[in-house]
């Protein structure tokens, strides 16, 4: 673990990392396009001016209408994910305590499912773009509502209680793939398509004015979720030691529910359901860095970040004319860790 003052060196290099991932994220793809003319592209075409290499009308249009959006919702979705599951395993105070194990992000996806199939036919009169709104919408509401139940179930006696918050995590995500399950059932061909894509998880499908509505929005929630990290300190004391020291432990778990609830619930309304980064990125960041949350945040973001920026560019590069979804790709490494997790946590006596 790096001393107190080389952590904010870190902490560049990981930002330099994610931008140098971002920037080969341009470049690779079915059509070959040079690092120069990436950049021409990105001064929009002005760059042959200062000796660049001239680049065609459809080349720029693939980079920054196609390439471009993609990698910045990747971006914006990894740091978000990151993010939301370092500060949900700071406020229980435990390591196994990701979005997509205690039904944080199948709550988003009912949402979604549900606004899906069932808005298409009782908001029919509603244009396209208000749909859209509207299953972003539902989507953060039900991260937040599962978020919500998961942390009442979960106290016992004033504590998180490890075994039973994962036992309603299961339950959760059982009653959610009910509900989902119902939903495919009843869908018509086309809302079975956009609930194939929640399921599996894609960049392939987002509405670009969605992306960029959407990620100003993620980024403020994120930023009022960092300002929780001096608290998220505190609370590893435990609740009793915090209330003594002042500090209002039930007002502090609902914000930070509230705001980990949205933040998630917006990522699942843009891409769908994506597991394990939010149990990944922390866990190992943890590692690192240690369990300051000032240098947690955001080392853990940054990570997420070029973890998911990384899968995406080996989800549309490893078959040829073909794409995997993101979420089949997480899930592949997400969970053989959590097995060593929970094998690693049971040896430590922490279950």
């Amino acid at each position: 673990m790096p001393s107190s003052n080389k952590k904010p060196f870190l902490i560049v290099l990981l930002l330099l990392l994610m931008s140098f991932c971002g920037f080969i994220a341009l470049i690779v793809g079915p059509i070959k396009i040079s690092p120069t003319q990436v950049i021409n592209a990105c001064f929009g075409g002005f760059g042959t001016h200062i000796g660049l290499p001239e680049i065609s009308p459809e080349m720029q249009q693939v980079v920054l209408a196609l390439r471009m959006p993609r990698t910045i919702l990747a971006m914006i979705v990894g740091i978000s994910l990151a993010i939301s599951g370092t500060v949900l395993q700071g406020l229980f105070r435990n390591p196994l305590a990701d979005p997509s194990l205690i039904g944080v992000t199948s709550g988003g996806a009912v949402g979604a499912a549900l606004m899906i199939v069932l808005g298409s036919s009782t908001l029919i009169f509603i244009s396209s773009s208000l749909h859209n709104s509207a299953i972003i919408f539902s989507a953060m509401l039900g991260s937040i509502g599962s978020t919500f139940l998961i942390y009442r179930l979960a106290r016992v006696g004033g504590r998180i209680h490890v075994p039973t918050m994962l036992l309603c995590g299961i339950a959760v995500n059982a009653f959610a793939g009910a509900i989902i399950g119902a939903m495919i059932y009843i869908a018509d061909l086309e809302n079975l398509r956009d609930l194939t894509f929640w399921s599996l998880g894609s960049f392939a499908r987002a509405p670009r004015l969605a992306i960029f509505i959407v990620s100003p929005i993620l980024l403020i929630f994120l930023l009022l979720l960092f300002r929780q990290a001096k608290l998220l300190n505190v609370l590893l004391l435990g609740e009793a030691e915090a209330g003594h020291l002042g500090i209002d432990t039930h007002k502090v778990g609902r914000r930070i529910i509230i705001l980990s609830g949205a933040t998630v619930g917006l990522c699942v309304s843009l891409t769908g359901t994506i597991a394990f980064v939010g149990l990944i990125v922390p866990h190992l960041m943890r590692l690192l860095v240690g369990p300051n949350h000032c240098y947690l945040i955001p080392a853990a973001g940054l990570t997420g970040g070029t973890l998911l920026i990384i899968a995406d560019l080996l989800s549309r590069s490893i078959l040829t004319g073909a794409e995997i979804p993101i979420g089949i790709l997480t899930a592949f490494i997400g969970a053989p860790f959590f097995l060593f997790l929970l094998l690693s946590t049971k040896h430590q006596k922490l279950l």
